[in-house]
């Protein structure tokens, strides 16, 4: 969204960014429900905390991006966010294969 031109377009991108982190969170309560003890749970668990730890750089790209401050979004994107976003997404692919197996 930082390489968009148009301010419509980069609103609408930030609205898709809260709609999918809500949309993850319905998901996750859903799949909770169905994890097992053990390992599968500590694995669940990961992702818990893995998402913990990314949603406050989120947090903090949504507002420099909201006040239009894309530079400092940018700054924040990648040097805290993307990095706390990759290590959430090795938790579930981690929990993910391992309930394919």
């Amino acid at each position: 969204m930082l390489v968009l031109d148009d301010e419509k377009q980069v609103k609408e991108e930030l609205a898709s960014v809260r709609q999918n982190r809500d949309h993850v969170q319905e998901l996750l309560t859903r799949v909770e429900k169905t994890v097992a003890p053990g390992r599968e749970r500590e694995l669940f668990d990961a992702i818990v905390a893995a998402r913990a730890a990314y949603l406050p750089h989120e947090d903090e790209f949504l507002k420099h991006a909201d006040k239009g401050d894309y530079s400092t979004a940018k700054d924040v994107l990648l040097k805290s966010a993307r990095p706390a976003q990759l290590k959430l997404q090795e938790a579930m692919e981690t929990f993910d294969q391992y309930r394919c197996r």
